[in-house]
């Protein structure tokens, strides 16, 4: 009797820890939970924000990807309302269903890319929406390459979200003292003596000068080290911004299956009506193809659509298509009691009306029925 107590024992330690049992996690996630954990008990809304925990809707207006270009195939390739370093327009009217996406300095578009700079010393490029974002909050994915053959690379890249778009200047490609958010991709600094990637976000009132100084780290909204240059797939960037908070999750293996999370910081605003785009430069003595695979956005908590589809107005049924429905099998309904009721036998006259009637109300019913899918 005294070995019942140390079996139980013993079974409840074997069977215990199934029901708990899950898929260890990757390197990265485990803190990520944990953080998650804690965010969700001190109120923070980017806790979860990946696919399926988050409400979005997309949004193709703001948006470009693959295939870049209307006729791929075509000898004459052009990729709708771009304007390129030649300074010669592309004005091809899709239907209305591409956003206008203006390009600048070296971009160059491809099958497969939106080259912003090839790896030579001295070049810039940047794409950039021609309609400002309507969204107060919204989810960026955006996908690159930076590869060169150097051991350090330069100068990088940058997201951005700003009130004024396609100003060439000293910040990767793009103005200074811009007014919005700057995600920014320093691949190296020589001022700093850095030649290990580096992720940092501003915002800047249009004040601000950062090019140039070493203390930019002291107004960042948070940074991040991520060896992005000469990766072996795509480097995949997901921006989270919802009231008034901004999260930056950054996926360096796994094709944007898997995030980990570089920062998040509160109290950002960024109002509606800027302009989404991407710009990059490379340096004098440190260059690398800078390679633009998609930018996707995404509207966060969107309202419920207004305008009803054309397919429910066109299939809506009318109520006197519903009342002769209704009244048709109402009235088989009634014959089919009165049957049962009369237990009519084989050839007598009472089951010949009722069969009449029934097919003249069965033709009722089918004509109803038309009307239902006409």
């Amino acid at each position: 009797m005294r070995s019942l107590p140390l079996i139980a024992a013993v079974i409840a330690s074997i069977f215990a820890p199934v029901s708990l049992a899950v898929e260890p996690p990757r390197e990265g996630q485990k803190l990520a939970r944990v953080v998650d954990k804690i965010d969700v008990e001190t109120g923070d809304d980017l806790a979860n924000v990946g696919h399926g925990q988050i409400d979005r809707r997309y949004d193709f207006t703001q948006s470009f990807k693959k295939p870049f270009f209307i006729f791929p195939d075509s000898s004459d390739k052009k990729v709708p309302f771009f304007t390129y370093s030649g300074g010669m327009p592309v004005s091809l009217d899709f239907v209305g269903l591409w956003l206008n996406w203006d390009t600048f300095t070296d971009t160059m578009a491809s099958n497969d890319n939106i080259r912003l700079t090839p790896s030579l010393p001295m070049h810039s490029g940047s794409i950039w929406a021609d309609e400002p974002n309507t969204h107060k909050d919204w989810q960026m994915h955006f996908s690159f390459r930076a590869a060169g053959r150097g051991y350090a690379g330069g100068d990088g890249l940058a997201l951005w979200y700003t009130k004024e778009k396609g100003v060439k200047g000293p910040m990767m490609g793009s103005k200074d003292k811009w007014n919005g958010l700057g995600l920014v991709f320093s691949t190296s600094s020589k001022l700093e003596n850095r030649y290990s990637p580096l992720i940092y976000a501003i915002v800047n009132d249009g004040n601000k000068e950062v090019n140039g100084r070493t203390d930019y780290l002291q107004s960042a909204a948070g940074s991040c080290l991520r060896d992005y240059r000469n990766t072996a797939h795509a480097v995949w960037v997901r921006v989270t911004y919802k009231k008034r908070q901004l999260r930056v999750d950054v996926d360096l293996y796994k094709d944007g299956y898997q995030f980990i999370e570089c920062f998040r910081a509160k109290d950002i605003d960024l109002p509606p009506g800027y302009f989404f785009g991407v710009s990059a430069s490379t340096g004098q003595t440190m260059h690398d193809d800078h390679d633009i695979l998609g930018l996707e956005v995404f509207e966060v908590n969107p309202h419920p659509r207004k305008s009803k589809s054309k397919f429910q107005d066109e299939y809506k049924i009318s109520n006197d298509v519903k009342q002769s429905f209704e009244e048709a099998k109402k009235a088989i309904e009634d014959v089919e009691h009165d049957l049962n009721a009369e237990q009519t036998y084989e050839g007598s006259e009472a089951e010949t009306f009722n069969v009449r009637k029934i097919r003249n109300l069965d033709a009722q019913l089918l004509l109803a029925a038309c009307h239902l899918i006409s």
